[in-house]
């Protein structure tokens, strides 16, 4: 069987064409969004996903899935030793979504809580530490979003610091400084409304560090 050289040019013009929308398929713009808090104290290094360098906000090429290792570089910014530092990584919905309507939030952590941990080793004012998703627990994630009724491939996440434990048990919590409770250290209050039984908690100071919960969408997003 011989071809011309037409119908060669035009094989070659169908595997140029398809090629692009093939690699498109398995390769989509992916963005990393961040909610930021006027007085963190912890600053973001460096984001990375499958090993490539992320910039907040601009959008990047990656395959499905890509969010499954995702590393998240922060740099102790404070002037107090940090014992442990949490990190919503949330999946948001549309715009167009309900704020009704919940989103999968996963946290990712570095440290533990001084009441648990008393030896560890510190993170120093001007040292970096990373958090990172792990990939054993895609599984739970997508049955997460699949649960909560996300498409198939998700191309958008948000970062939100949530809390940092310091070295001498209080708490960075949203803009606000917690103490530990003299009954429970693990537990945070804010010493102005304890007195009146108003306890507060940083928002995910209880949560199992392999948490994978629901919440309703928060009007920053």
């Amino acid at each position: 069987m011989s071809f011309s050289n037409a119908t060669m040019r035009f094989l070659a013009s169908v595997i140029l064409t398809l090629g692009p929308i093939l690699a498109d398929a398995q390769s989509r713009q992916r963005v990393v969004e961040k909610i930021s808090w006027q007085t963190e104290p912890v600053r973001i290094e460096q984001i990375t996903a499958n090993g490539s360098v992320i910039e907040v906000g601009q959008k990047f090429q990656q395959e499905q899935d890509w969010f499954s290792d995702l590393t998240v570089s922060v740099k102790n910014i404070s002037n107090k030793a940090i014992a442990r530092i949490e990190i919503n990584v949330s999946f948001p919905r549309d715009a167009s979504a309900s704020d009704d309507v919940p989103r999968l939030v996963i946290p990712i952590l570095h440290g533990a809580d001084p009441a648990d941990a008393k030896d560890q080793l510190p993170l120093l004012p001007g040292e970096t530490a990373e958090l990172h998703m792990l990939k054993a627990n895609l599984p739970i994630i997508k049955q997460g979003l699949s649960t909560l009724g996300y498409p198939d491939d998700v191309s958008r996440v948000s970062l939100m610091l949530n809390t940092v434990t310091f070295v001498d048990g209080s708490m960075w919590a949203g803009d606000e400084i917690l103490y530990p409770d003299p009954k429970n250290p693990k537990d945070k209050v804010n010493p102005r409304t304890h007195d009146r039984g108003d306890e507060q908690t940083g928002d995910l100071a209880k949560r199992a560090p392999s948490s994978c919960f629901a919440e309703r969408q928060s009007a920053a997003d």
